[in-house]
């Protein structure tokens, strides 16, 4: 991923082999990295919601470096297995994974495997979703805020990396604090139309302040409104 070569292990989810290839031939998120690459520092920390297998995570390991720190959440277990996994290989040991999901609040949620007709399997980096509605069918997680983790530790991030299949509305509004901070970079991903439709208008972005910059066809960047 950019000038660094990372390595990830075969045994993860079956979407890894079809990731690895799009990295390796430079079609993967190249203006994502680019950005990453131009903007997080030695010394910085970075959040990952929605870290999958852990390419970003293991990318700002490297970037920040021993005296930095990445802060890693993934609820689904089979990708957060293969994100320790992948940790390791790399020999980052400045990634902390944690099992909680990123929402609203502290009140928990639903993680299900919904397939989308519009995506072939071999496609999708990630098939889990969230939702906060209690009588959704799945397996029932903790969650926490974005604002209250870091108050709870005292830390203010430099840049925060958001990708949660349609959750992002909700981590968002749990993370006003930290995401109306204009010194803190916000990528959001914004590939699936349940995103476009339900979180990324006008509306949205003026309460907190910030406008959306085009980064690529699937992502935007916070700045200051």
């Amino acid at each position: 991923m950019g000038n660094l070569t990372l390595r990830f292990a075969p045994n993860g989810p079956p979407q890894v082999l079809w990731f690895c290839r799009e990295l390796r031939g430079r079609r993967w998120e190249i203006e994502v990295i680019r950005f990453i690459e131009r903007n997080l520092l030695a010394g910085q920390v970075f959040v990952d919601v929605g870290a999958w297998v852990g390419p970003y995570s293991i990318f700002a390991g490297e970037l920040v470096g021993p005296s930095g720190k990445v802060y890693a959440f993934e609820p689904d277990a089979a990708a957060r297995r293969s994100l320790e996994q992948n940790c390791r290989l790399n020999n980052i040991d400045n990634v902390e994974v944690s099992p909680l999901a990123i929402s609203v609040s502290s009140a928990g949620a639903t993680l299900s495997y919904p397939f989308s007709p519009k995506l072939q399997p071999i496609q999708c980096t990630s098939m889990s979703m969230l939702s906060v509605d209690p009588n959704a069918p799945g397996e029932k997680i903790p969650t926490i805020s974005l604002d209250d983790f870091f108050a709870e530790i005292g830390v203010i991030p430099d840049m925060v990396k958001i990708d949660v299949e349609g959750h992002e509305e909700e981590v968002v509004e749990g993370g006003r604090r930290i995401i109306s901070n204009p010194s803190v970079a916000i990528i959001i991903e914004t590939h699936s139309d349940i995103l476009r439709e339900r979180a990324i208008d006008n509306d949205f972005l003026r309460k907190l302040d910030r406008k959306a910059m085009q980064l690529d066809r699937n992502h935007l960047v916070l700045t200051k409104g």
